[in-house]
């Protein structure tokens, strides 16, 4: 069963709404184990909730196949974010092997406010031709899908929740094992944990250099390959700093599978009055 009883998605108590009649929305709780330093949501976990979303949204598209992201970007409009945030995802196009999605996110606590846009791009995956049935049944029907249960929930920041180590915060390098926490249905790396990973890793680098607290506002992540084996280890570059904070270039890499898994960047921006 996927996601397992104990899993990111369902700590992080995303729920979605999907239906061919209905827009296509995921709610993302905000308590204050989900914040960033600069007080909004941690865009790593708002393009977790995107990639969700977008994904069911896309397979209407690409049914009876499957698919693969291919890249997310998550961009900040207000950190004023009292929660939960809503996004409502639509086809910008679909065509025979690539899928495009746009979520808008809203403040569902603040007058449904705009706070966050991000695009998603989908590529298909063949399925297997015994698979036809089942995957029209997949793709009908009005449901809503609650991720949470009574045993999950954030007892702590979601970032601290991860076995992650930082091997060395200036370079951005930041190591995860591999865990069915974190791992999507294909045995993977989750999507969204990918971009946590690159938002870690820019956060690092950005306080390292500056030696203050940072969050970020802004993420792009390309999806290069699977990551199967782990464990996974960022590598940051900083492209630019000033005195709002950085870009960030992120790689994220599979170390037993010996390949660069994604490449993102980040724009971080320093937190208030520090």
């Amino acid at each position: 069963m996927y996601p397992p009883a104990k899993h990111m998605l369902r700590d992080l108590g995303l729920q979605l709404e999907r239906g061919p009649d209905v827009p296509h929305r995921v709610i993302i709780p905000a308590p204050d184990q989900t914040r960033a330093p600069h007080g909004g949501v941690r865009a790593g976990i708002v393009a977790t909730g995107v990639d969700v979303v977008a994904a069911v949204l896309a397979l209407r598209s690409m049914s009876p196949d499957w698919l693969a992201t291919a890249d997310l970007s998550v961009w900040t409009r207000s950190l004023e974010q009292v929660g939960p945030l809503i996004g409502e995802a639509r086809v910008l196009r679909s065509g025979a092997t690539t899928t495009v999605i746009e979520v808008g996110l809203m403040d569902s606590g603040n007058e449904s406010r705009p706070v966050a846009q991000s695009t998603a791009t989908f590529v298909r995956i063949k399925r297997p031709r015994d698979d036809f049935e089942e995957a029209e049944q997949e793709a009908s029907g009005t449901t809503v899908v609650d991720f949470a249960t009574a045993d999950s929930g954030l007892a702590a920041p979601f970032h601290e929740l991860l076995d992650h180590s930082v091997l060395d915060a200036g370079a951005g390098e930041i190591e995860l094992p591999r865990s069915p926490y974190t791992i999507n249905s294909f045995d993977s790396l989750q999507g969204g944990m990918v971009a946590v990973l690159i938002e870690l890793a820019a956060e690092a680098a950005t306080s390292a250099d500056s030696a203050r607290p940072c969050g970020v506002l802004d993420l792009s992540v390309r999806y290069l390959a699977p990551g199967p084996n782990g464990p996974y280890r960022t590598r940051a570059q900083t492209l630019r700093t000033d005195q709002s904070g950085s870009l960030v270039r992120v790689e994220v890499h599979d170390v037993g599978a010996k390949r660069c898994m994604a490449v993102g960047t980040a724009l971080t921006r320093f937190a208030a009055g520090r």
